[in-house]
């Protein structure tokens, strides 16, 4: 124990070795982003994208109009294939983990974007994920050993 304190090539003794990530996977992250930014004109631009299940509130803080989708192609703005964010109230929705968040404007506008991670949703879901592979393999050896 001596020489692993004071030999630097030796390994870190048990005790300070890293944890190994749980078997139920990942812990959900707990950050909060809050930005303003500035559109870009024209195009399909990459606005976010989801690690976890997390609840967006955007605001549109200047004329617009500017749409998001989860879809890549929301091209002419107007088109119907996003959400248009309005300009006097938050556009609030949920965002599922892997999902992206794209945007596109007309012209040059000033979004407030908020994200807030919904790190009970991912518990749970992670939990219902687990049941209900728990309940299949038990329905599964309960048809085979009828037979």
């Amino acid at each position: 124990m001596a020489d692993q304190l004071f030999n630097p090539m030796a390994p870190p003794p048990p005790s300070f070795a890293p944890q190994a990530p749980s078997a139920a996977g990942r812990e959900p992250s707990r950050r909060t982003d809050t930005y303003t930014f500035v559109t870009q004109v024209g195009g399909n631009r990459l606005l976010y994208s989801a690690e976890d299940w997390v609840r967006v509130n955007l605001r549109l803080e200047t004329a617009g109009p500017v749409v998001v989708s989860t879809r890549e192609d929301v091209v002419p703005v107007l088109s119907g294939k996003g959400i248009e964010i309005p300009d006097d109230d938050d556009l609030t929705f949920v965002l599922p983990r892997g999902n992206r968040l794209f945007y596109s404007a007309e012209s040059v506008n000033r979004v407030r974007f908020f994200v807030e991670p919904i790190p009970w949703l991912e518990t749970l879901l992670r939990v219902i994920d687990s049941g209900f592979r728990s309940l299949l393999a038990a329905l599964s050896t309960s048809r085979i050993s009828r037979r």
